[in-house]
C-alpha cells in the first residue's frame, strides 16, 4: 500500500473480507453441485490413487496455511519493530492472512472435487466440506480483527523490548 493512501477501517475490512469468503465457499459450493450433478454416477474405481494424491495435498495445504497464519505476522512485526512499517497497517496484515487462508482451502477443495469427478471417492467430497467449514468457521468479526490486532501490539511491545 500506498503510504499517502487513507488506512481502512476495521468496519470495511471486515465487509470486505465477509464479501470474499462468500464468494470463495459459494464457489466451490456450486461447482461442488455441477460435479454431484455431473460426476456423482460414477461408480467408485477399485484403485482410488487420485483420491489420496488430492487428499495428501489438501492436508499439506491445511498445514501450509496454519504456517502463514504464523509467519505472516512475524514479519510484519518484525518490520513495525525495525521501524520501517506502521502498525496502522496491521489491519491489511490480517486482511491478507485472511484472503491467503481462505484461498488456499479453496483451492484444496476445487483440487478433491475434481479428484471425486474422476475417481468417484466420497473422501474427496468429504474433504471438501471439513475445509468448507474450516473456511467459514474463520468467518471474520468486527470484536476477532481488533483483539487480534491487540495481540500483534502486545507482541510487538514484547519484541522491542527484547531488542532494547
Amino acid at each position: 500500500m500506498n503510504a499517502n493512501q487513507p488506512i481502512p477501517t476495521v468496519e470495511q475490512v471486515v465487509r470486505s473480507m465477509r464479501i470474499i469468503l462468500f464468494a470463495l465457499c459459494m464457489g466451490v459450493v456450486s461447482f461442488g453441485g455441477v460435479v454431484l450433478f455431473v460426476g456423482g454416477s460414477h461408480p467408485p474405481k477399485a484403485a482410488p490413487l487420485i483420491v489420496w494424491f488430492g487428499l495428501g495435498m489438501g492436508a499439506s495445504v491445511v498445514v501450509v496455511r496454519q504456517v502463514l497464519r504464523l509467519v505472516i505476522p512475524a514479519g510484519a512485526r518484525k518490520g513495525i519493530v525495525a521501524g520501517t512499517a506502521s502498525p496502522d497497517r496491521l489491519i491489511s496484515v490480517y486482511q491478507t492472512i485472511f484472503i491467503v487462508s481462505a484461498a488456499l482451502l479453496e483451492g484444496a477443495c476445487f483440487f478433491n472435487l475434481i479428484c471425486y469427478m474422476v475417481e468417484g471417492q466420497w473422501a474427496s467430497l468429504a474433504f471438501v466440506g471439513f475445509c468448507l467449514l474450516v473456511n467459514l468457521s474463520t468467518f471474520p468479526s468486527k470484536d476477532g480483527v481488533e483483539t487480534w490486532i491487540q495481540q500483534q501490539l502486545e507482541l510487538i511491545d514484547l519484541e522491542r523490548q527484547q531488542v532494547n
